[in-house]
């Protein structure tokens, strides 16, 4: 492994850390109400060139289930030299622990540092958030095993500077598999034997802390850290080349109509589009405002952005959604957002001299909460239509529709944290609030509850 691995074996001990920091034991035993969960890390690294210690410190641990919220595995934070647990080819169990027989669909670590020391001298690498959570659908039930794998990818995770900087942005491939054989070693490495598997997904980290599927830093990025530290990746602004293809960004809203609320107003002031050739692509529109609720009682769909950028395959597309308005019969008041820029990844595939249609269809009843004190919270939920080789008619007020055979869809959401993807919202009728630190915030139990 070159330099680029280092940030992996980071990652790789990350997680390696959580086993001395849960307080269960590897060998306990199943119970009726209880499942076993065994989690491995794997990664083909070879040499690091001049690096003698990578020292990473973890703060928490937690893991997420729809019934329970967040679920504290430690909070005590601990540093450890990373490189006294390279792997040799083998998978590492990082966690065997007895935990309730639910769904889980999430697990999380939060790292506060990462220092590298090379022939140079000792460095900070900088990580685009502290905060690796990972998505996942996990039915474990009651005596038997699921294993979650994961196999850092070095070559695409460290990234260096022009001046020399490591920037760490883990990209991870995740297996998992339900109702599994384990045989664990002496040197505490796993093998796993049958199963089915449940998930086998490439994540990863982009520049602005985000993690999900297909999201990562180009590996030939032109990236620096600014003097604000934060991390940044040159741009490509919406020059006219050779073979464009043109971009519909449209918005609609399908939800019914919630009985005390009269507007929605949602003002978009920014969409932009990316892919690893050319990085992100501004398309410069201008701030529009539209009421999500007269969208629906209408069936209008509204044309945000029509312009001509490169052919090409893009993996995501991200809106800058500058402000949200709730009008109720007490008065309008602004709704908090989890975060202001929806990164969404998606396949969207532009053709030369052909237009692909993008809808995005937000859901308001399943996007609007509502704290104890009466404080909205909007954490979009959306159904995003692609059509490729699609037809445009154009009418009045902006309105478009859109045609086209070549389709597909998914639906998104966002949690508490502003993380989008397949699967994330804040469910409804759980306890939410804004804190003093102006987080969103929902119920966290901090121990693990045996049924």
């Amino acid at each position: 492994m070159g330099i680029k691995g280092i940030g992996i074996i980071a990652i790789l001990a990350i997680i390696v850390i959580i086993v001395g920091a849960l307080s269960y034991n590897a060998l306990m035993p199943t119970t009726t109400q209880q499942g076993r969960f065994v989690v491995t890390l794997t990664d083909a690294a070879v040499n690091l060139n001049g690096v003698s210690q990578i020292n990473v410190t973890i703060d928490s641990v937690k893991v997420h289930n729809d019934a329970n919220g967040w679920i504290s595995l430690s909070s005590k934070q601990q540093t450890y030299d990373l490189l006294q647990l390279k792997l040799q080819g083998s998978q590492v169990v990082i966690a065997d622990l007895n935990i309730p027989a639910t769904t889980y669909n999430q697990i999380e670590f939060n790292i506060s540092k990462a220092i590298v020391v090379d022939t140079n001298g000792t460095h900070e690498a900088k990580l685009p958030s502290g905060k690796i959570r990972i998505n996942l659908d996990q039915n474990l039930a009651k005596g038997l095993t699921n294993t979650i794998s994961l196999d850092v990818l070095a070559d695409e995770s460290l990234h260096i500077t022009g001046n020399g900087l490591y920037i760490l942005a883990p990209v991870i491939h995740v297996q998992t598999r339900e109702n599994t054989q384990v045989n664990i070693d002496e040197k505490n490495y796993a093998i796993i034997n049958g199963g089915k598997i449940k998930d086998d997904i490439k994540v990863g980290m982009d520049e602005k802390g985000v993690v999900g599927i297909n999201t990562h830093i180009p590996t030939n990025a032109n990236i620096n850290i600014n003097e604000t530290g934060k991390i940044e990746i040159n741009t490509l602004t919406n020059n006219t080349i050779e073979q464009n293809g043109r971009l519909i960004v449209a918005l609609a809203d399908a939800a019914a109509n919630m009985s005390s609320i009269q507007k929605i107003q949602i003002t978009v002031d920014s969409v932009r589009v990316h892919n690893d050739t050319n990085g992100w692509i501004d398309t410069a529109m201008s701030s529009k405002t539209y009421d999500l609720l007269d969208l629906n009682i209408t069936n209008t769909t509204v044309l945000l952005v029509d312009t001509n950028i490169p052919m090409g395959n893009y993996d995501q597309i991200e809106l800058g959604v500058q402000k949200v308005l709730v009008t109720d019969t007490n008065g309008t008041v602004e709704a908090k957002l989890p975060s202001n820029r929806l990164k969404i990844i998606t396949n969207t595939r532009i053709g030369a001299n052909s237009i692909t249609a993008a809808r995005f269809d937000l859901l308001a009843n399943e996007s609007l909460h509502v704290t104890g004190n009466g404080t909205y919270i909007f954490a979009p939920v959306i159904n995003i239509e692609i059509t490729e080789n699609a037809s445009i008619e154009a009418k009045a007020n902006a309105e478009i529709q859109i045609s086209g055979e070549n389709k597909h869809s998914i639906k998104i959401g966002t949690d508490e944290n502003g993380n989008i993807g397949v699967g994330l919202k804040i469910p409804k009728n759980v306890d939410i609030n804004v804190g003093i630190d102006n987080r969103i915030h929902v119920g966290v139990i901090n121990n693990i509850i045996s049924d």
